[in-house]
């Protein structure tokens, strides 16, 4: 049992040492995955504006890539602003992603809160559940 915990330790250091020369770089905009979250809020402090949004990763176009797609916030009782937010679908192509929403019929202008996928249906394609409030 010892020799488990002192192979876990090991491990854990190696891990934070690798680890600690390593950094991200924001690609999303630059292969095209341009999406910015609103929580459609008016000041009045909703409970659904504390709340993030959101995603699922599923292939839509059963072409073996994972596609994403974003709930979004909606209009809220005071909004003020001129934009009608909806819901995004972005297609993977080889890693350049391409809005895909209009097309395919999925940008819901609900106040959309969270999503799940999956063949729930057993026909082979993807089905997506949206939860609004």
């Amino acid at each position: 049992m010892w020799k488990r915990n002192l192979l876990c330790l090991a491990l854990s250091v190696v891990s934070f040492l690798v680890a600690a020369d390593f950094s991200f770089m924001d690609l999303a905009e630059s292969q095209g995955l341009i999406f910015q979250h609103d929580h459609g809020g008016s000041g009045e402090k909703y409970y659904v504006e504390t709340m993030g949004s959101g995603v699922c990763l599923l292939d839509y176009d059963n072409d073996h890539d994972l596609d994403i797609y974003f709930c979004q916030g909606g209009l809220l009782p005071g909004w003020d602003k001129e934009i009608i937010l909806e819901n995004k679908l972005f297609r993977n192509d080889n890693g350049h992603w391409m809005d895909v929403t209009a097309a395919v019929g999925v940008g819901d202008k609900s106040y959309s809160i969270g999503c799940a996928c999956g063949d729930i249906d057993n026909d082979g394609d993807t089905d997506l559940y949206v939860t609004n409030y």
